[in-house]
């Protein structure tokens, strides 16, 4: 299965300073393609529209989401990624 993770962060969210960060660090520690976007200058305003909260994180498998979180949920994605992507030979 490929996946790929798609994070939508804003430069102006206080939160996104910290998620950003750990969610590349978790795309890197599973070897999983990471997609960033931010909010106001990668997004178009139909892509906007899908978005409730930043940061938003969302998995997609062969171009199909099939996950997203929002806001704070790094222990979430890092659960999510233990359970359905082998880790790197570095986690062993």
């Amino acid at each position: 299965m490929v996946y790929t993770i798609h994070y939508i962060g804003a430069t102006w969210c206080s939160t996104c300073k910290v998620i950003k960060p750990a969610t590349e660090a978790l795309a890197q520690r599973f070897t999983v393609p990471l997609v960033l976007k931010d909010f106001d200058a990668d997004l178009t305003e139909e892509e906007k529209d899908t978005i409730k909260k930043v940061p938003t994180i969302r998995i997609f498998e062969e171009n199909k989401q099939i996950v997203e979180w929002n806001v704070n949920q790094v222990k979430s994605l890092e659960e999510w990624l233990q359970t359905n992507v082998k880790m790197t030979t570095e986690d062993f």
